[in-house]
This record gives C-alpha cells, sequence and structure tokens, in this order.
C-alpha cells in the first residue's frame, strides 16, 4: 500500500482522473460505474433487464445515464444496428409542467413549458431530481412511440422539482444545470421522431438524438459527455455530418436552389447546435479498400476516423499473429478508441510514466505489477447496469497504458527509427531500434504473468486483454509529459479547457488573469485558455506535431500496436497541408497494422475555441506577464471559495442529483 501511494504521489503510475476523482468515496463504492472512464452501446432495441421486452430507448437512456456520470459513450449506428429499430407507430402529444411558484427556473423556460397540469392526459410522470429521474424521463418520451396500445398518447412530464441552475450539488460536487437544458433534449427527442411516424428512425436520427443528449450533459455542470459515433463505411450523409468545408464550399455555388440553401442551412444549425458532441468513424474489415471517398472529409476537418473491427477482433498485439474470434463480441469502441469493446463494455484504465520511473529508480515490473493490480481491483465493482456486469464480470477487461512515451522514448533511445525500408508493394515501413522492441515486448510480458498471478490469488479469470495506449489528454498534464502516443502539440501552445459557468474554479482563475471566454456551441460554458510551455521544448532532441512527419506517426503508432497493445493504441495523427496527398496510401498501407486511428489537420481546420492551438515563444512570454496570481495562492487567502467534495449524503437511497 505504501508503494502504491508514492509510484502515485510521485506520477510513476496515475489512475485515470475519474479513479483520482473517486476512489475510496461512498459514491464509488455502491456505484462502481464512477471508476471506469467510458462504454460502448449499439442503438437496436435491448433489454433493461434480461428476459423483458426490448426497448428502442435502452442504448439512448445507457448513453444518457453514463455520460451523466461524467463517462464518454461510444455508438454504433450501423445498419445492422439502426434497421431493428420498428417503424415509428404512435404520435406523441408531450406537455411539460413547471410550477411558477415552486422552480425557480420557470422564467428560463417560460416559453417551454406550461404551468398547470393538463385534465386530460394518457401518462404522466414527475420527475425526481435525480440522475435517475432525467432518464426515466428520456425514457417514458422515447418509448411512448411505440406503445402498442395507442396510436396517440398524451404525456405529461413535471419538471417542478428540479432543483434550480446553479444550485450546488453535494453528492457528487459542482452545480446543477436546471431544468431547461432537459426540456429542451425531451422536446427535441419528441419532435424528431414524430415526424418520422409511420417511416423509421435512421442511422443520422439517432447520431442526432445522441448529439443532443451529449449536449444536454454538458450545459449541466462539469461533465465532458465524450461520445463516439460509428457507422457503415457507405453512410455518405453520416461521413458528411460535419464537413463543414464542403458546406462553406457549396455556399459560394450561384446555382444553388432555394431548397438547397434552406437544408445547408439546417445543417450547419444542427451542426452548431449539437452534432459537435461526437467524434464519427467509420467501422470497416479486413476486405476494406475503398477510402478515396472519406479522404476529403479527413482533408477537411479530420473525420471520420477509422476502426477496424477485424482486428479488434481476431487480434491482440498484432506480432502475436491472426487468433480468429479471440475476441469474437467486440462491436465498437470508447469514444478515445483504445479500448475495443463489447454492447454494454466498459474501459478500465490505469497508466504508466516509464520516464517518471527511470528518474525515480522505480523498476518496469513493480510500476505494471501495482497498474494491474488496480485495475484488477476495478473489474469487481458494483456496475449499475444488467449488461456492464455481466461483461466485465466475463472478461475481466483492463486496459495498462504507456504515457508520456514521446518524452521517454526520445530520452532514453534517442531517434527510436533507425532507417526505412521498401517492400514489394512499394509500401515503405521504418526500422525500429531492436532495443525499443525488446523493452516494449518484455514490458508486455510482465503484464501478462501479472494479470495471471493476480487472477489465480482472486479467483477469476484472466483478462481478455490487457494493455493499451491511451490518449492520456489530462493525466499527463500532471507530471507534465507529452500524453499517451502523442508528440507534444507544439513547444508553446495554448490549451483550451472547459468549464461550467457556475463552476468555482471560473472566479479563481479570473482573479488569476487567465483568458476565457463564453463557449460558441454549448450553453452553461466557458472557455478558459492556458498558456502552456512543454519540459524540453529548447533541448536538441524535441519534437513536436510541427516538425514530425505523417509516415512517422503511423509507423510509431503501428510499433505500440504490434509490441505493447493488445487492445488499442489512441492515435490523433496530425497532417499538414503538403500531406494531404499521402493519407489514402498510408489507410491502405496500415489498415492491417492497427486498430483504430483519426487524422485531424495540423492548423487551419477550421474549429474555433480548439483544445489546442500554437503559439510563439513570445506569445507564451506575454500570456505569462497577464497572470498575476497561481490559483493556490487565491484560494489560500479566499476562504470563501469552496470546491472540495465533502458530502455523499445526496446519493443514499440510490438516487444521484444531476450535476
Amino acid at each position: 500500500m505504501e508503494l502504491t501511494y508514492e509510484l502515485i504521489f510521485n506520477f510513476a503510475i496515475l489512475p485515470p482522473g475519474r479513479g483520482l476523482w473517486m476512489s475510496g468515496t461512498e459514491y464509488a463504492k455502491t456505484k462502481g460505474d464512477a471508476l471506469v472512464n467510458c462504454w460502448f452501446i449499439s442503438n437496436r432495441p435491448q433489454s433493461y433487464i434480461t428476459g423483458k421486452t426490448k426497448k428502442v430507448s435502452m442504448p439512448f437512456v445507457f448513453l444518457f445515464d453514463q455520460c451523466m456520470k461524467g463517462g464518454g459513450v461510444g455508438f454504433s449506428v450501423q445498419n445492422s444496428n439502426v434497421n431493428k429499430i420498428p417503424k415509428v407507430k404512435n404520435y406523441v402529444n408531450l406537455t411539460i409542467v413547471c410550477n411558477l411558484l415552486k422552480n425557480k427556473d420557470y422564467d428560463k423556460m417560460a416559453h417551454l413549458v406550461v404551468t398547470k397540469v393538463p385534465e386530460k392526459y394518457d401518462i404522466f410522470y414527475k420527475i425526481e431530481d435525480s440522475r435517475q429521474g432525467w432518464c426515466e424521463s428520456l425514457k417514458y418520451v422515447i418509448d411512448e412511440h411505440w406503445n402498442p396500445k395507442k396510436k396517440f398518447v398524451n404525456l405529461v412530464i413535471d419538471i417542478s422539482d428540479v432543483r434550480p441552475q446553479g444550485d450546488q450539488i453535494k453528492g457528487f460536487g459542482g452545480t446543477a444545470s436546471g431544468g431547461k437544458p432537459l426540456v429542451e433534449l425531451l422536446q427535441y427527442v419528441n419532435n424528431l421522431i414524430n415526424s418520422r411516424i409511420t417511416g423509421k428512425l435512421s442511422p443520422i436520427d439517432c447520431v442526432d438524438i445522441n448529439n443532443f443528449i451529449g449536449r444536454t450533459v454538458v450545459a449541466g455542470n462539469v461533465r465532458r459527455s465524450s461520445e463516439i459515433a460509428l457507422a457503415d463505411p457507405d453512410n455518405i450523409d453520416f461521413i458528411n455530418m460535419k464537413n463543414w468545408r464542403a458546406l462553406e464550399k457549396l455556399y459560394t455555388d450561384k446555382n444553388l436552389s432555394d431548397e438547397d440553401i434552406a437544408n445547408l442551412e439546417l445543417m450547419k444549425e444542427l451542426q452548431l447546435s449539437h452534432r459537435w458532441a461526437s467524434n464519427n468513424s467509420i467501422i470497416i474489415d479486413n476486405k476494406y479498400d475503398e477510402f478515396e471517398h472519406i479522404v476529403n472529409g479527413i482533408n477537411s476537418n479530420g473525420e471520420p476516423g477509422i476502426f477496424n473491427i477485424f482486428m479488434a477482433q481476431n487480434f491482440g498485439r498484432v506480432i502475436d499473429g491472426y487468433n480468429p474470434n479471440s475476441d469474437p463480441d467486440v462491436e465498437g469502441q470508447n469514444p478515445c478508441g483504445e479500448i475495443t469493446l463489447e454492447n454494454g463494455g466498459c474501459c478500465n484504465l490505469v497508466e504508466v510514466f516509464p520516464l517518471v520511473c527511470d528518474q525515480l529508480n522505480i523498476p518496469y515490473n513493480v510500476a505494471l505489477d501495482i497498474a494491474v493490480k488496480y485495475t484488477k481491483r476495478v473489474t469487481f465493482a458494483k456496475y449499475e447496469w444488467e449488461v456492464s456486469r455481466d461483461i466485465v464480470s466475463n472478461t475481466r477487461r483492463i486496459g495498462v497504458s504507456l504515457s508520456g512515451l514521446q518524452d521517454w522514448l526520445l530520452k532514453k533511445f534517442g531517434n527510436i527509427i533507425e532507417g526505412w525500408e521498401i517492400d514489394k508493394y512499394n509500401f515503405r515501413w521504418a526500422i525500429f531500434k531492436k532495443e525499443v522492441v525488446d523493452t516494449l515486448d518484455n514490458m508486455y510480458n510482465i503484464v501478462v504473468n501479472s494479470d495471471k498471478t493476480f487472477s489465480n490469488l482472486l479467483q477469476c479469470t484472466e483478462s481478455i486483454k490487457k494493455t493499451t495506449v491511451k490518449p492520456s489528454g489530462s493525466i499527463s498534464l500532471l507530471p507534465g509529459l507529452s500524453p499517451g502516443i502523442h508528440f507534444h502539440y507544439s513547444p508553446w501552445y495554448i490549451r483550451r479547457i472547459r468549464f461550467n459557468q457556475y463552476d468555482n474554479l471560473i472566479n479563481v482563475l479570473k482573479k488569476c488573469g487567465f483568458k476565457m471566454e463564453k463557449d460558441l456551441n454549448s450553453p452553461n460554458t466557458t472557455v478558459v485558455e492556458f498558456p502552456i510551455k512543454v519540459p524540453f521544448a529548447e533541448s536538441n532532441y524535441f519534437k513536436s506535431c510541427q516538425n514530425i512527419t505523417i509516415e512517422e506517426q503511423f509507423a510509431i503508432q503501428s510499433l505500440l500496436q504490434s509490441y505493447w497493445a493488445d487492445n488499442s493504441v489512441s492515435c490523433t495523427i496530425t497532417f499538414k497541408e503538403e500531406e494531404k496527398n499521402k493519407i489514402k496510401d498510408l489507410l491502405k498501407q496500415y489498415r492491417y497494422m492497427i486498430k483504430s486511428t483519426s487524422l485531424l489537420p495540423y492548423s487551419g481546420h477550421g474549429y474555433k475555441q480548439a483544445p489546442y492551438e500554437p503559439i510563439t515563444k513570445e506569445e507564451y512570454e506575454n500570456r505569462i506577464k497577464e497572470i498575476k496570481f497561481r490559483p493556490e495562492d487565491i484560494l489560500k487567502v479566499d476562504n470563501s471559495i469552496e470546491i472540495e467534495l465533502k458530502e455523499y449524503g445526496e446519493c443514499e437511497g440510490g438516487s444521484c442529483p444531476i450535476r
């Protein structure tokens, strides 16, 4: 225990942010979902409990619930899933009631609600002020469209008890969002499904519903609501859901009809409203090689990404070879793409920082062994959803990740690529230093042996897969190292973080002098800009996304997928304008070497308030001068600011408040 504390305290190993936040709390003891990062669900009718009727609402409510717990959710809208949703049967007349005397937020949503319960209705539901209450309201709105006993349903939902915006939430921390985002969600979903009466929901409809759920969750408190949508590679409408450059180009066409312009305006409105809430990827198999039609989207805004389900189901590490159906139930992945997942599965992660281990003289086997024990114990947590409990107990899937990789590899091995060779197909492959390959291979075998030993001790099955590379956007900031496999974005850059506008930290950061502005897309959200200088910015061996090639990035991802990760390697490959013409051939070359990847233009990709923005050394220094205080200095002198979690009483009885 003391050694574990020492390694975590010194950042040699780190649980995920959620694990750091919730480990040891009363909440985590009863809701193990709080300890894992992400989930995956397929958008097809499913039972909430085995043996019960399958419901259209289940995957949408699953996503809503897990996002409200602070996690991310991947979801599949492949035709094979969405086609199982029956035709929309009923028109639902939705009335939302809010008592203007009881709810302080009435004025904010007066145009969306009524004040009195109608005299006649078929179903009445009063939302309790909890996560479960919000989920239940969405369940009613969706499933009443398939009520077998009705053709026209008068549904009344009372939102009077939902706490007002800005109220403190003690159970899970933070402040309440109020009822308006939920009202907007319920009305949006109801109107969309009503518009499909006697027809069927499309994959795009399902993405829009899930994206609007994400918008709703982000509007409340500190939820991140990370999502990834997965669809068939020939779904052109899906691929172009967020292709803003294509829209912009079409707007310049003088021959567009009024109807075309109206449709484009609608697409743009949807993109700004909620389609930003998910990354979008296509699912391919080993036979797929038609990348031409997706490259334009990738060149424009980095989408779609690629998920190779054949590799996910039949390979662990690539070097270990083809192993038919070794992971047969995989249907998708988590939003960041580091874990291959079954329907209802979750990603259970921990990070090891080899560079920190070197600095502390901690042997890799010690850190990796503790990392395995941490994740393995999390598989015994109490998961709320039956579908997740079953998957976790059957697979015991874990994800031990290596992070700060570029800093570690460059410092320990120097230039890890010794040269390049061309094969008979004219593909150019990197030649890696043998010492690098052997080190990664040895580290993987340490994890395998630790899992075997600990599984025997716990009398459970060995984990179906064990290793990964997670993106580590936030956790890697603690030791100040490069995130996951990625190179630092730039020697000096702006890092933008989103906060709920009522978060007390906003006041702290404002007093410190950090620049901030309202989020352009998400309500109740403030974007704060942090100037960053990476640790090795001025070292001779330093490389960043500014001077690393697209070929090197593909090669390094395949290195980690071959010798370390038996799950996936989360990697966003950045490319420059002059590298666009290489993307199609590189995707073909590496489709048997990597399970999941995404690409993003290094700059000029058109995203306002992007998470990363490169700046010069001079701009960094000027920004630093504007920062008058460190956040901890403000907290020391201002006792009125409370940001700690101290109470969990509101979660008693199993109902947890919306945060």
